[in-house]
């Protein structure tokens, strides 16, 4: 694979190419099999959309004994009159500064309430998913396996269709100039 192809083709993925998926792409593109080619890009991506869930669907999408803990943290957290010390603790780990812990405490709060009423949250949202990644880091063993699955609701896969590979192969070889 030359150069321009392996630039064409991490335009087309939108990331720098692995070794092994560079060695792997090769012959692919030698043979010009730009179905194979979307294919092993394709691998792992998925895209995140708008999905609601309350309480309710919580209880449902996860088992009960997983489902509990997580909403009654959240519980705790709304009850809260200051930062819980897990939250503090995971906050000062990724960097947040303390003068902003109160306003987490306040998002983690609403994302409560919200649960209960019929809009629910949206696990698609960047700050929904943030929040989770925090519940996710304060007890990895407890509570990253219900975050996965909560996130996965969201997300479905995004396979890059093999004419956006075409395309791409054929500029970088010269077969297309537009």
């Amino acid at each position: 694979m030359s150069p321009n192809e392996q630039t064409a083709l991490e335009g087309v993925a939108g990331r720098a190419l692995l070794v092994d998926e560079v060695a792997a792409l090769g012959p692919l593109v030698q043979s010009r099999n730009d179905v194979a080619i979307a294919e092993l890009l394709s691998v792992g991506r998925v895209a995140v959309q708008s999905r609601t869930i309350t309480a309710r669907g919580i209880r449902a999408a996860l088992p009960i004994p997983t489902a509990v803990p997580f909403l009654a943290l959240l519980r705790e957290a709304a009850a809260a009159a200051d930062v819980p010390q897990w939250m503090g603790d995971v906050l000062t780990a990724v960097g947040v500064p303390a003068d902003d812990h109160p306003a987490y405490l306040d998002t983690f709060a609403c994302a409560y309430a919200w649960l209960q009423q019929e809009g629910g949250i949206d696990l698609g949202a960047a700050t929904t998913r943030a929040m989770l990644d925090l519940i996710a880091e304060s007890d990895r063993a407890k509570f990253g396996t219900t975050v996965e699955t909560l996130k996965a609701l969201a997300e479905h896969p995004d396979p890059i269709p093999f004419d956006r590979v075409s395309a791409a192969l054929n500029k970088a070889q010269g077969l297309m100039t537009l």
